[in-house]
């Protein structure tokens, strides 16, 4: 199969084509082309068992660094056949901040790895700009250390979280109680920033119930009796989009047309109307996500 032809398959018309007897067409891809993303990819949708020991050497790679999304689908929860190689290429420190290879390998520690790999990682972890991946190994491992550390955490965490919130995803894992009870302060006694941030937070790695935490803060926000958007603050009306947002787009939890109209009435802005409208409203837009 030429290369364009192969690349067309693996990508654009994959859906068509997809079918678990093209397995050995895949794996004789990665004997030949080890860091083939697509193919590994596939290979672990058609066939995840045949797929594991492609996803370690890949993985293991001291030259290149596979990306989380290309292997975070195997379904095993750790692997520990990568704590030698990932700690060898982790344990020192990046030769700059924000260091793509180091990062996009303390990502796949913080989805596969043992704690066996931790010393490593904590040699290796110098720089803030490290916290993102670092953290979401230690929440999976330490997670009061790494909840303390996100807590004393002073400004934006977002990209922190951005890092975590994929590897937790990745696992299919809410966060740990510890991380959970931090955030459920913060959204219903914390400051607007504070709230949202937590309450982006409670709607991605937190629970079902955390949904009714969301809707209070809402609730006491709209209890002010602000008539429009121009009578809040800045930060409030902020804090009311990203409440709406977050009930919205969880993966937490999930929420009727009639619940997201329900929520809405109140709502001073048009921003927030919109993410209270039905799904089907929003014509020619990715209405599952917004």
């Amino acid at each position: 199969m030429e290369t364009i032809q192969q690349d067309m398959l693996l990508e654009t018309a994959w859906k068509h084509f997809s079918d678990p007897a093209l397995a050995p067409l895949l794996r004789s891809l990665l004997d030949k082309s080890p860091y083939d993303r697509d193919a590994i990819k596939r290979l672990i949708e058609l066939d995840p068992s045949s797929a594991k020991p492609y996803v370690i050497r890949a993985v293991c790679d001291p030259k290149e660094a596979m990306p989380l999304e290309d292997v975070g689908g195997l379904p095993e929860a750790t692997l520990p056949e990568v704590d030698s190689c990932l700690g060898d290429l982790l344990k020192s420190a990046p030769p700059r901040p924000n260091d793509h290879r180091w990062t996009t390998r303390a990502i796949l520690a913080a989805r596969f790895a043992s704690p066996a790999i931790l010393p490593a990682v904590r040699a290796g972890w110098i720089d803030p700009a490290q916290d993102g991946p670092v953290l979401a190994l230690l929440l999976r491992y330490a997670p009061a250390e790494a909840t303390a550390k996100i807590e004393s955490t002073s400004g934006n965490r977002s990209n922190t979280f951005y890092t975590i919130n994929k590897v937790f995803e990745s696992r299919h894992a809410t966060f740990p109680q510890q991380l959970l009870t931090l955030l459920r302060h913060d959204l219903t006694e914390g400051s607007d920033e504070k709230a949202i941030t937590a309450a982006h937070e409670l709607s991605q790695g937190g629970e079902p119930q955390d949904r009714a935490l969301l809707e209070q803060r809402l609730e006491r926000l709209h209890r002010g009796g602000f008539l429009s958007s121009d009578a809040m603050t800045k930060q409030q009306n902020a804090l009311e989009n990203d409440l709406m947002s977050s009930l919205r787009n969880a993966n937490a939890w999930s929420l009727t047309d009639a619940e997201l109209e329900e929520l809405g009435r109140y709502c001073t802005s048009e921003t927030c109307r919109n993410y209270a409208k039905p799904r089907e409203d929003r014509v020619g837009k990715d209405t599952s996500k917004l």
